[in-house]
């Protein structure tokens, strides 16, 4: 199934499970690189609220390394969470299929986000 959004130009499908699929694109305004996430929120029930809390906590976050959710949108029966994209390697990549320790994935540093409020 592909994804069609206005104002975004989706290039491929990065991942997939039985309710969501996982796309990158750009939006077509600025050419921003985006990850967005389509929920078939009809196939479950509770899943349309469950994603606009999970909007609403990422929009709350700020800090560097922290992905900003740009929009939450319609697409048929889909509901999309578009974010930010930041460059890089993905986690299942760099973990190569292991369990990581604590301190790799966390390394000791400044917090790397917080709450505004």
């Amino acid at each position: 199934m592909s994804l069609t959004l206005d104002g975004y130009r989706i290039a491929r499908l990065l991942q997939q499970s039985s309710t969501t699929r996982v796309y990158v694109g750009e939006r077509e305004s600025d050419g921003l690189p985006i990850v967005a996430k389509a929920y078939a929120v009809t196939l479950r029930p509770g899943l349309e609220a469950r994603v606009e809390h999970e909007f609403s906590l990422v929009r709350a976050l700020e800090g560097r390394g922290v992905v900003r959710a740009l929009a939450l949108e319609r697409s048929g029966d889909q509901l999309v969470l578009v974010l930010e994209r930041h460059p890089g390697v993905d986690l299942a990549t760099y973990a190569e299929g292991r369990p990581m320790a604590i301190p790799e994935f966390l390394p000791k540093t400044r917090p790397l986000f917080q709450f505004s409020g």
